[in-house]
C-alpha cells in the first residue's frame, strides 16, 4: 500500500538510481514546512542503512540558506517508479524493515496475557483517532484499537517549523498528554 514501508528491493533499486551506497553518510532534509522528512529518515534507517551514517537535519533548506550554507544549483534528474529496473540486481543492500511488525504480531502482543506491559501508540490526528474525521483512504473505518493511546505525530513537531522536533521536555509532555507514562 502507498502508505506502508516499501519492500527492500524497491528501496535498494531507488538508492541505486540515486547513486547512494551503503557506505554513504546521509543527511535528510526538506523544504520549509515539510513534515515528511522524518518519514524519509525513518524509512532509510528502517531499511538497514547504518544508524551512524544517516541523520535527520533539524531545520529546512531555507534555514540552511539563511545560515549561509552552500547551495548547488546544478540540475539533477528526479527519479520516478517508471525509472526503476526491479529485475536488475541492486548494489545497495537494503534489509527487511526493522522495528516494523505485521498485523498478526500486533494482535499477539495486544492479546497476550502480559499485554499490560505493552503500549500501542496511534500517531494519527486526534479527530481520526476518535472517528470524528474521515479516513483519507477508501474503505478504512474510523476509530482506534481498544486500549491504544493517541500521540499525534504533528504534536511532536515544532508548530512554527515542522522540519524540527520539539524539545525533549515538550516531547515528554506530548506523550503524557496522550496518556503514555514516560517516567521510566
Amino acid at each position: 500500500l502507498p502508505h506502508m514501508m516499501p519492500p527492500k528491493n524497491i528501496v535498494a533499486t531507488a538508492m541505486d538510481a540515486l547513486d547512494v551506497s551503503n557506505e554513504n553518510h546521509l543527511v535528510v532534509y526538506g523544504t520549509e514546512g515539510c513534515m515528511f522528512t522524518a518519514r524519509c529518515f525513518y524509512t532509510i534507517r528502517g531499511m538497514g542503512h547504518d544508524a551512524d551514517k544517516v541523520h535527520l537535519m533539524q531545520g529546512s533548506l531555507a534555514e540552511w540558506i539563511d545560515k549561509k550554507g552552500s547551495i548547488d544549483t546544478d540540475p539533477v534528474k528526479a527519479i520516478s517508479a517508471a525509472d526503476l529496473n526491479l529485475s536488475a540486481e541492486a548494489k545497495y543492500q537494503a534489509k527487511d524493515a526493522t522495528s516494523m511488525v505485521d498485523m498478526q504480531t500486533v494482535l499477539d502482543v495486544v492479546n497476550a496475557e502480559d499485554s499490560a506491559d505493552s503500549i500501542v501508540v496511534d500517531a494519527r490526528g486526534a479527530a481520526r483517532f476518535k472517528a470524528e474525521a474521515p479516513e483519507p483512504r477508501d474503505g478504512m473505518r474510523g476509530g482506534h484499537m481498544p486500549g491504544s493511546f493517541n500521540v499525534p505525530f504533528a504534536d511532536l513537531l515544532d508548530p512554527d517549523d515542522p522540519t524540527k522536533f520539539k524539545r525533549a521536555d515538550e516531547l515528554k509532555a506530548a506523550f503524557e498528554k496522550g496518556g503514555v507514562d514516560v517516567s521510566t
